[in-house]
């Protein structure tokens, strides 16, 4: 992505995507009341927890994590059996070592299959762990010219000048995906306008 990553123009309009700053796009585990899935993150990782409690499952996981041959499928049935939760293990080559879960209640909030809704939170998460939160910023072509240009005696003085103004934006959208859909859906308006 470059700096300038325009993704349409309309008439004086354009809309294009920015990359967010790492220090201003906000953890999707502890910043959003609306992630349905648990995490625990294992001891002795060189990583962040993932969730900071690890949820109503932790208390479990922590009796038996020392069991470095059986743990996760140990655990993964006693969720499965006893609370009937859905568990998946996620080990990415250059993140957190992972077990996240969805828990019946929260499985009856959505209409997806818990492993679906499960793959969607370590998606975003990841994402957003990796840098990848967008913004994006609706602008319109503006020429200025000075008001006294037409009096000066050399038309070659006469500081007009062209920028590009700022209309609209929205920032915090993880993923490429869901940045260009928000992007293109608020810059649809202007687009329609510049088409009359």
């Amino acid at each position: 992505m470059t700096d300038m990553d325009i993704l349409e123009t309309a008439g004086r309009y354009r809309v294009r995507l920015e990359i967010q700053q790492d220090s201003e796009s906000a953890n999707p585990r502890t910043d959003q009341d609306c992630n349905l899935t648990n995490v625990i993150t294992p001891k002795g990782q060189r990583y962040i927890d993932v969730d900071k409690d690890g949820g109503p499952l932790a208390d479990g996981w922590e009796r038996i994590e020392d069991r470095y041959v059986d743990a996760v499928p140990v655990f993964t049935r006693w969720a499965r059996l006893f609370h009937g939760a859905t568990v998946v293990e996620d080990r990415p080559h250059d993140g957190a070592w992972s077990l996240w879960y969805l828990m019946p209640d929260k499985a009856a909030e959505t209409p997806w299959e818990p492993k679906r809704v499960i793959e969607l939170e370590i998606d975003q998460y990841r994402k957003w762990a990796e840098g990848e939160v967008y913004g994006f910023v609706i602008e319109k072509d503006v020429t200025r010219i000075p008001k006294d240009a037409e009096d000066r005696e050399d038309p070659d003085l006469d500081d007009e000048t062209r920028e590009w103004e700022h209309v609209d934006s929205c920032w915090g959208h993880i993923g490429r995906e869901d940045a260009e859909e928000a992007a293109r859906e608020a810059f649809a308006p202007y687009a329609e306008e510049a088409g009359k």
